[in-house]
């Protein structure tokens, strides 16, 4: 199968060492403590799994919630590089007695220990809920055949999780780095996501006066698999030789055509055009949302956004809808290429979705026609807004 680069570059495999686990660097064990402190969360306003800030983190790491930091380390002393010093080791938030003095974040097992003399690698992520398996239809997140604090893979399948990813990398020399000082991690998110809103037309002289109910909504592609088609099974490589904070995904799996991708039913989310008084009030129906749904539950945790890869749009997946008034008529309008965003940010003639930003698109309604309006905004500064019409 023809592997495509869907965002950033593809790392040589030259690159990548295996998992095994490496030989502890020689250094004492029973000296400082290696602690740490999160400085920094992107933020989004959400629920659930998606995690929207410093505080949001902390609720989902603390014993009762079950989440955890998974944090791996490289280690390197006279130009010898020890791979997977540790690997997955779990950072859960909540006292311990004799634990880290700066903060609640402590290990979940036994602490580990610095090695002097040399320079750390340290790569985390956020959630821990991975192995090394290949993604496949059955599984969500999984380490690659190749991982290390250097250059680190993963394989996510949103079609079987929507949970938040995060990742974070850090350097420390113990030669110049002071030990009993927590090391920073600062997360940003590494998928993008959606959120579809749909409305009857309000437009001046055109007012839509009338209610109906949004009952489903899915995606397809149009085309096969050597055509470009959207891709639900991402391959994340983060980290590169040249550049430690490089962010890469490619492409494992796609859908074929008549496929349906995050399908979601409901019993019906209103959306109304009403008049009250001199103006038209205008209630919009948000896919995925949870009270009510029947199908694709997995999907209405994000209030309402659809955590997907990164990748470039190619114009080739359409969002297909019904209504409680169309009964089993399937409406679709075709997702553009067009996205708002290059691979650096924000672009009049961007043609990719990134990592970190969100992409809202509202479906208006006619009883004649179907228009699409795009508004995009980075997950840390909600006050950010670019709009694209499609009509």
């Amino acid at each position: 199968m023809k592997r495509k680069i869907l965002y950033g570059l593809l790392l040589s495999v030259a690159v990548l060492t295996g998992c095994s686990k490496g030989d502890v660097p020689q250094g004492a064990t029973d000296g400082q403590t290696i602690w740490w402190k999160v400085d920094s969360v992107e933020g989004l306003r959400g629920t659930k799994s998606l995690i929207n800030s410093y505080d949001a983190l902390v609720e989902a790491c603390k014993p009762e919630n079950g989440g955890s930091i998974s944090v791996w380390a490289d280690y390197t002393i006279e130009n010898e590089t020890t791979r997977n010093v540790f690997e997955g080791t779990s950072i859960i938030y909540q006292d311990k007695v004799g634990g880290n003095p700066h903060s609640y974040w402590n290990y979940a097992g036994n602490d580990i220990y610095w090695s002097l003399g040399g320079q750390y690698k340290f790569r985390a992520y956020y959630p821990t809920d991975a192995d090394a398996k290949e993604a496949d239809d059955t599984d969500g997140i999984q380490l690659g055949d190749g991982c290390n604090a250097t250059v680190f893979q993963m394989n996510y399948n949103t079609m079987m999780t929507q949970k938040d990813l995060l990742v974070a990398y850090n350097t420390i020399d113990t030669r110049s780095w002071n030990l009993s000082h927590p090391v920073p991690l600062n997360f940003r998110h590494a998928l993008s996501a959606l959120q579809f809103r749909f409305q009857l037309i309000n437009a001046p002289g055109n007012e839509y006066l009338d209610s109906d109910y949004l009952t489903s909504v899915w995606m397809e592609n149009t085309v096969a698999g050597s055509e470009e088609p959207f891709t639900s099974i991402g391959g994340m490589v983060y980290g590169d030789v040249g550049n430690a904070e490089k962010l890469g995904w490619t492409e494992n799996k796609w859908r074929e055509p008549g496929d349906r991708l995050y399908e979601w039913k409901n019993t019906g989310v209103l959306m109304e055009n009403r008049q009250v008084g001199n103006t038209v009030q205008t209630t919009q129906a948000v896919a995925y949302t949870k009270t009510g749904t029947s199908k694709g539950d997995l999907f209405t945790d994000n209030d309402g956004f659809l955590l997907v890869i990164p990748q470039q749009s190619e114009g080739n997946v359409k969002l297909c809808f019904t209504t409680s008034h169309g009964g089993n008529t399937v409406y679709s309008i075709t997702i553009p290429k067009i996205t708002g965003t290059d691979r650096e940010g924000p672009s009049d003639t961007g043609e990719y979705f990134i990592p970190g930003y969100r992409y809202i698109y509202t479906i208006s309604i006619t009883k004649t026609d179907i228009r699409l309006l795009l508004t995009i905004k980075p997950w840390n500064k909600l006050e950010s807004s670019y709009s694209y019409n499609f009509g």
